[in-house]
């Protein structure tokens, strides 16, 4: 019976350290610096998602670019895709055509700086998949060297 009582007590007093060992650290790690973890967090929230995959056709008399705008991840990106062309090359009767419609390209304008003119091809969002565009200009002696591609990512969404 000795026996018995004496186990008993060495359990009890085993539960009791581990009590107290768990009450004495609550106050510990709250009392730990949570900005750095926070921080890296944080930064997921701005970090970019998004890329561009561009494959280029070119033909004889004319080129097609097949753009793909991927997000690989699970999170909703918004964004622009821009085309950024050379203010002198230029015309006026100039058409891109975006996935078969076409839009005459001086209606789509985005801005202008003092060398380049930018237009909107798209304004849209994506998640854990991509976005295709097949982009080709008419009435226009362009070549597909003289054409970049931008994105713009929307943190907003």
């Amino acid at each position: 019976m000795k026996e018995i009582n004496k186990l008993i007590r060495h359990y009890v007093c085993e539960i009791f350290v581990v009590v107290l060992f768990v009450v004495i650290s609550i106050p510990i790690w709250e009392h730990f610096d949570k900005s750095g973890i926070s921080k890296i967090a944080n930064s997921y929230s701005t970090m970019d998602y998004l890329y561009l995959d561009i494959n280029k056709h070119i033909g004889n008399d004319d080129f097609m670019d097949v753009i793909a705008v991927v997000n690989d991840t699970n999170t909703i990106r918004g964004y622009e895709l821009i085309v950024k062309i050379s203010k002198e090359l230029i015309t006026k009767e100039i058409i891109i055509k975006i996935n078969e419609e076409k839009e005459l390209l001086a209606n789509i304008k985005y801005s202008e700086d003092e060398e380049f003119c930018y237009y909107l091809i798209a304004s849209e969002k994506v998640v854990g998949t991509k976005n295709d565009y097949n982009i080709a200009f008419e009435n226009t002696n362009l070549k597909y060297n003289e054409i970049e591609y931008l994105i713009i990512e929307n943190h907003d969404v």
